[in-house]
C-alpha cells in the first residue's frame, strides 16, 4: 500500500476538484512576507514548518531532508506535482537522496503556462534521476479533466492498485520511465 502526496501549488489546486475528502497528503511552499516579518515555510497538511535555507533547489533539498520528510508515514509515496515547480523538483530530489525506496511512483501533472519551456533542462535532469533510480513515472495530460477519475481509481480506494498498470486505467496518462512490469498497448 502507498500514501499519495500532492506537492506544490499546481497540485494543491487539483485537490479542490475533489467532491469528497480524500486521503491526500499535501505539501506547499509559503512565501516569505517581508511586510509582516514572516519567514518562508512549508505547509504540510495543516502544520506550518519554518524553512532555514534559501528558496533554491539546494536550500529546499536541505530543508526537506532535515525536517519535512521525517513527518511522512512509513508507507511508500505516490508523488503528484508539476515538474516545472522548483518546490516539486527539490522535494523529489531530496526524497531520492534520502531513500529512493520511499517513492512508489511519481505522477507529473501537465505544467501550467509558459514556464515549462524555460524548465526543459531541469525537467530532463529530474527524469534522468528518476530513470537512474528506476522510479515509476507517469505524465498526466489534461489534469483538470482527468484528476477526479485518477483520484477515484488511485487515491480514494481501499484496495491497492497496481501502479505499473495505471496507464491502462486512466485516459491521457502516459508512462515515462521506471519499473514498468507490464506494457500498455498504444
Amino acid at each position: 500500500m502507498y500514501s499519495s502526496i500532492l506537492i506544490g501549488e499546481h497540485a494543491a489546486s487539483l485537490s479542490k476538484l475533489r467532491a469528497k475528502p480524500s486521503l491526500l497528503l499535501q505539501l506547499r511552499y509559503i512565501r516569505e512576507d517581508y511586510l509582516k516579518e514572516k519567514s518562508a515555510a512549508v505547509l504540510f497538511n495543516d502544520q506550518l514548518i519554518p524553512l532555514a535555507n534559501n528558496y533554491d533547489k539546494v536550500g529546499l533539498s536541505l530543508d526537506f531532508s532535515d525536517s519535512i520528510f521525517t513527518k511522512l508515514e512509513d508507507k511508500p509515496l505516490l508523488i503528484i506535482g508539476d515538474p516545472t515547480e522548483w518546490f516539486f523538483q527539490s522535494s523529489v530530489e531530496a526524497l531520492i537522496s534520502k531513500n529512493p525506496e520511499m517513492i512508489a511512483a511519481v505522477l507529473f501533472i501537465y505544467p501550467v503556462g509558459m514556464s515549462s519551456l524555460d524548465s526543459r533542462k531541469e525537467i530532463a535532469a529530474l527524469i534522468h534521476l528518476l530513470k537512474v533510480n528506476s522510479i515509476l513515472t507517469y505524465f498526466l495530460r489534461s489534469p483538470l479533466d482527468n484528476f477526479t477519475d485518477f483520484a477515484d481509481i488511485v487515491i480514494d480506494v481501499n484496495i491497492p492498485v497496481d501502479l505499473n498498470a495505471l496507464d491502462l486505467l486512466i485516459p491521457d496518462l502516459e508512462y515515462i520511465v521506471g519499473r514498468k512490469l507490464t506494457q500498455s498497448s498504444q
